[in-house]
């Protein structure tokens, strides 16, 4: 799924998110209700993203070589120093992409939890770990 995340613009699940059915179990109706009180916001911070991306693409000649998760749990300090480790998620891709709380990426993350929580929650569901992707999904709407 990370790989998916840092591959394409493209956010899977984008309209269902916007035009959001709930699945059967214990938080579809809940995720309906959540989803439709923000329709605004979500909708307004996709157009956002839409933007950001459109931007972004006219500056090809700057993508360099990108970890796409420089964070402290990506490094390892060595006898000389620090070390970006774990770097399944590598890309060429602006300079930008390892500043992900920053703008576009930053953005990009937090639409594509909301699109993978919504469409968990369109599908029949238990419960089991369904509660995580409701904290997940109820703080990262309302945090837009």
């Amino acid at each position: 799924m990370v790989r998916e995340v840092h591959r394409s613009p493209v956010i899977p699940g984008r309209d269902a998110a916007l035009a959001f059915t709930p699945g059967e179990g214990p938080f579809g109706e809940r995720a309906a209700d959540l989803l439709a009180s923000r329709a605004g916001v979500l909708e307004t911070r996709f157009r956002r993203y839409d933007a950001l991306v459109h931007d972004a693409l006219k500056l090809r000649d700057r993508m360099v070589l990108t970890h796409g998760e420089p964070h402290p749990g990506n490094t390892m300090r060595t006898r000389d120093g620090r070390r970006l480790i774990d770097w399944d998620t590598a890309l060429i891709s602006h300079p930008e992409r390892d500043l992900w709380p920053l703008d576009l990426y930053r953005l990009r993350w937090r639409l594509n939890d909301v699109a993978e929580e919504a469409r968990r929650f369109s599908l029949p569901h238990m419960g089991d770990d369904d509660a995580f992707g409701w904290t997940i999904l109820c703080d990262t709407v309302n945090d837009l």
